[in-house]
């Protein structure tokens, strides 16, 4: 579906991955698996894994990168030696624009949702952090469903909407999303990664408020 018939059709709502999509989070990911593998005795990750660890559930990236014989350390290491909010969190960076984007989204009427593989402590640190208004009204994360590339957080978010597919917009920045989005009939907005193809290609958030400017928002 293009953009043509988007403001045709007009949209439901729009779900938003977390991480490369409402928040830069490179360095701060690259700080906690350094921190988490240098407690557990381990060099830093090297950059053919990054991919992987970014995509991927935190508890998904260690368990690819730990010996198996140090699995068992994972959670204890994460809770007890990485101290998230201190040393984490706070070289995290909101994506320019995001916040004016979900403002004008808000008022135009489209339903906010998101689907991360942050589990809920998680994303909801996030959100506390850069005090983003309440306007998402469904929160799916590896806490409450099975993580990306599945399509099953989507499809809730759908059902809980009573929203067609093809009138939820997903705003994902990896092939992960792609293939959530895909997977779930939804329409995909690709953010930001010139690699990826969608339905949208969207290369930050002032171009894509102009693209869904004469988009209509329907009631679901």
């Amino acid at each position: 579906m293009n953009l043509e018939e988007l403001e045709k059709n007009g949209l439901c709502g729009l779900v938003f991955d977390c991480d490369g999509v409402m928040i830069d989070s490179a360095d701060a990911n690259r700080r906690f698996y350094a921190l988490a593998l240098g407690a557990l005795g381990l060099p830093p990750m090297r950059k053919d894994q990054e991919k992987f660890a970014f995509q991927a559930t935190a508890k998904q990236a260690l368990l690819s990168m730990v010996p198996e014989e140090l699995h068992d350390k994972i959670d204890e290491t994460v809770r007890d030696k990485v101290d998230y909010i201190r040393d984490v969190l706070p070289h995290i960076r909101l994506m320019p624009g995001f916040e004016e984007f979900i403002d004008f989204a808000h008022k135009k009427g489209f339903r906010l949702a998101i689907d991360t593989n942050r589990t809920r402590e998680g994303i909801m640190r996030v959100l506390d952090f850069f005090a983003l208004p309440p306007y998402f009204d469904q929160i799916i994360c590896s806490s409450n469903s099975e993580p990306k590339p599945s399509p099953d957080g989507a499809e809730k978010i759908c059902k809980a909407w009573s929203a067609p597919p093809k009138t939820v917009l997903f705003v994902g920045d990896s092939e992960n999303d792609r293939k959530t989005a895909v997977g779930a009939g939804t329409v995909f907005a690709a953010f930001g990664n010139r690699e990826l193809r969608g339905d949208l290609e969207v290369p930050d958030f002032a171009a894509f408020g102009q693209m869904l400017q004469n988009v209509p928002a329907l009631r679901c």
